[in-house]
């Protein structure tokens, strides 16, 4: 056959490829307006690391947030699984932090530069993102293939995900959006055999949602694009 494969696979899809999620959509969005966290669970290729790259997209996230949106300031995912070795904490929070830069703001910017000096002490953090939610502004930051994060050199400790558990939970200037290949429960068990850690479970500030097959509705429509590509399935192959 000469025509090319219309499907996509092995790469993350554009903004104008992206198809379906409503309902994943609407609970992520539900949660950000609510200054709230949000897991993405499923496995290698099931669509995580295109579904945080749309949500991020400017069109998008007005779309869903409306008015809303100018409160946000969302970071591009971040992909955990390439991180090298010697990125730090610090090295971390300036990526959190980078969507402050946009606004140009001096006041913020040299708030900024103090929670820095203070090496993004949690203290130093909480204060910041206090100021954030008073300014009515909250970052959010998208994390992919977090569980990545578990197994990091310099990151896989406990005092790292303690602080974020903190600020998270108790400031509304932060939330997080991450994408896993590991369920909440999973996550949760990493830390408690590894730091032997105690108390509360330290991702327990997360709601989980799960990738899994597209619906009828959208399978139809994925199929659809074949035609304005020049493949063409019968109703057998439609039905399989």
């Amino acid at each position: 056959m000469s025509n090319h494969n219309p499907y996509i696979y092995g790469r993350a899809l554009r903004f104008d490829e992206f198809i379906g999620r409503n309902r994943e959509m609407r609970t992520v969005f539900d949660r950000i307006s609510g200054f709230e966290s949000t897991a993405v669970i499923g496995g290698p290729h099931s669509g995580k690391t295109s579904l945080l790259s749309y949500v991020t997209s400017a069109a998008v996230r007005d779309e869903w947030l409306g008015a809303d949106s100018k409160k946000f300031l969302f970071s591009e995912p971040l992909d955990c699984l390439s991180l090298p070795a010697v990125f730090t904490t610090q090295k971390f929070w300036e990526y959190v932090f980078d969507p402050i830069h946009s606004l140009n703001r001096a006041d913020l910017s040299n708030h900024l530069k103090l929670v820095a000096e203070n090496d993004y002490g949690l203290f130093s953090l909480e204060r910041f993102l206090k100021h954030l939610d008073v300014e009515g502004l909250c970052l959010v930051a998208s994390l992919d293939e977090f569980d990545a994060l578990l197994r990091h050199p310099s990151l896989k400790r406990i005092e790292f995900f303690g602080t974020l558990r903190t600020i998270v939970s108790r400031d509304r200037g932060l939330s997080l959006l991450i994408s896993s290949r590991l369920s909440l429960s999973e996550l949760n068990r990493v830390p408690q055999e590894d730091f032997d850690q105690g108390g509360s479970p330290l991702f327990n500030y997360f709601a989980e949602v799960n990738i899994g097959l597209l619906n009828e509705r959208d399978i139809k429509l994925l199929i659809k694009l074949s035609e304005s590509r020049g493949v063409i399935f019968d109703e057998r192959d439609v039905a399989y």
